[in-house]
This record gives structure tokens, sequence and C-alpha cells, in this order.
């Protein structure tokens, strides 16, 4: 997906971690909730050795064992926990460097990477809570490098931008080349280029998706919001979150291609569905407007549609976003 020379220029360190927090959920940071993993290595029954990603080694001898694997992470207030086979990791290398080749690519390279860890799980070397490897969304490479056609083909470039208080507090921008991303951009190599902005970001992403399209590519995709909504967008649940915000021009997509305005559209139109059947149960006439459902094309059908997508892709590209997003 991205090209071995591929140049990251423009960011500061606080500029890079914005791009990443902007998008973390509730108990995420670890200032609230669990944080960091915990690993036990293990032969058998026996607890060989246990190390905490925050605190370091944990004295096994300490430890009850064998446990389930969600005490072992309730007890140490880690968000997961892994158990690996004594020598668990030296067969996920070695099969791994057996059937990598030169020419694969970062993209091609992880998932081969997840596939060799699903089959060392099904064989009982390796345990992860709270998501095994086997319900880890896993997309086809073929089917990743049509989705990026569609969003972003080979020449353009996608950006996200983050607001605050009316000012850019960061961006990243990348260019799709021939043979993967080639350069990730920040707001370092764009601002001389933006000059002043007015304060309402809804107005000011227009500067700034010129300064993309002159120092970078031309845009496929820009997302631009405040801080403050994509954190709130972060933690939403149900449907219609973020379409609903596009409605109310909270998050900004301009240019939008069709491979993300559709869902958005189903998405709006299946939380204004689910928000008007939840009025008609308790006004106690349900029954009458699930009638008028049917009537209209049995709107019920969207979440369907949804399914259906998933099932195709082979995973839910929402909670593949969420879940990269929030690492």
């Amino acid at each position: 997906m991205f090209t071995p020379d591929v140049r990251v220029a423009g960011f500061d360190a606080r500029q890079w971690q914005l791009v990443f927090d902007a998008f973390r959920g509730p108990g995420s940071n670890g200032a609230t909730g669990p944080s960091g993993g915990v690993v036990a290595v293990t032969s058998g029954n026996h607890l060989r050795k246990l190390v905490s990603t925050l605190s370091g080694r944990i004295d096994p001898a300490s430890e009850p064992w064998p446990v389930p694997l969600a005490e072992l992470a309730e007890r140490h207030q880690a968000r997961w926990a892994a158990e690996l086979g004594f020598g668990a990791l030296d067969e996920l290398m070695e099969r791994f460097a057996e059937r990598v080749e030169q020419k694969d690519d970062m993209l091609t390279q992880s998932l081969l990477l997840v596939a060799v860890l699903r089959e060392l799980e099904q064989e009982g070397a390796i345990r992860l809570h709270p998501t095994p490897a086997s319900e880890w969304p896993v997309p086809r490479e073929n089917l990743v490098l049509s989705v990026l056609d569609a969003i972003c083909p080979r020449g353009r470039a996608l950006a996200l931008a983050v607001f605050e208080g009316g000012d850019l507090s960061t961006c990243l921008v990348a260019r799709r080349g021939e043979r993967g991303f080639d350069a990730l951009v920040g707001p370092g190599e764009l601002r001389a280029t933006i000059g002043f902005l007015s304060g309402d970001f809804r107005r000011d992403y227009r500067y700034l998706q010129d300064a993309i399209e002159q120092k970078v590519a031309p845009l496929s995709l820009g997302c631009y919001a405040e801080y403050a909504t994509l954190r709130r967008l972060a933690a939403a649940e149900g449907p219609g979150a973020w379409a609903a915000a596009v409605a109310a021009r909270d998050v900004v997509l301009s240019p939008a291609p069709a491979a993300v305005a559709v869902p958005l559209g189903l998405d709006l139109g299946r939380a204004a569905f689910q928000g008007l059947r939840a009025l008609a149960e308790r006004a106690g006439v349900s029954g009458l407007f699930a009638g008028v459902g049917q009537r209209i094309g049995r709107i019920e059908g969207l979440s369907a549609v949804e399914r259906d997508v998933a099932d195709w892709l082979g995973f839910d590209p929402l909670k593949l976003l969420s879940r990269l997003l929030s690492r």
C-alpha cells in the first residue's frame, strides 16, 4: 500500500498524534479505562513468563494459572491479553519467512502475517482476547485495491484535516502513486500556501483544498471537521451519526466520491427510519408505521444492505476503520 521510498513531511510530533487522537473512542487512552496489554508465555499449563506492555515483567509465581484471558486482562487493567505457547513467536516468524517474497509490498506482507497468525491460533499455539485472530476483519488483497481505486485512483490524494477553534490543528494528505501511496504530507508543507484563515472551517477548507491540489495532487476525497466533532463521532453508537454530521456540515466532505457518498446516504436513511419507528412505538401506532414502511419499498431492508456489503467484502468496513484508528 505504501511505496518503499514513501515521503513523510510537514509534521511535528503533536500534529502527527492529533490525527489519530481525533478518532480515539472512549477508553482508548490511558486516562480512562483499561490500556495496553498483557502477554503470557506458557508451556502446557505452566506459566513461564508474564509481561505487561506498560509496566514490564511480572513475576509469574505471583499469578494464578491457568485462568481465562479475560480475567488476566481485568486483573492487570489491560485492554487485551495474549497467551503464547513456548516457541510460538519463532514458529510465526519461520512460517512467515518461508512464504513472503521480495516483491511483496506492505499490504501483501500484512495479510500474509495475519494468515499465519490465524493458523497458529487454530492449532492452539496462540490465544487472543478480546478478539481472536479468526474474527479480525481481513479483506482480500484484490478487494482492497479495488476499493482504493474507487476512493483514490492513482495520481490523486486523500486528505483529513482537523480544526480547533477555527485554526488548522493538523492534516494528513496521502498521495497515491503508481506503486502505492508515495507521500504523507502534513500542515507544515501547506501553511504558506493556505494564507490567513477566517476562523470558520466550513469556509476555510476551500483554501486548504486549493493548497493541497497545488502542492501535492488533485484530491479524490477530503474530510474536514473540528477536533471535538471527530471525538464525538468516534464515541457514537448506532447508525446515522456520521451521515447526520455531514448533513449538518459539522463534517465537510469535499470532494466525495460515490463510494463514500452512497454508504452515508444509506446510513442516514436507516437512522431516520429507526427514529420514526421508535416514535411510532411510543405513540402506539407501530403497526401502521410498519405498513407504510412496506409501501415505500421496505426501508428496513437498509440493514440487510449493510449485512450484504459486509458479507461481500468479507469484513465490516466501519468496524475495520474504527479498530485501525483506535490503535
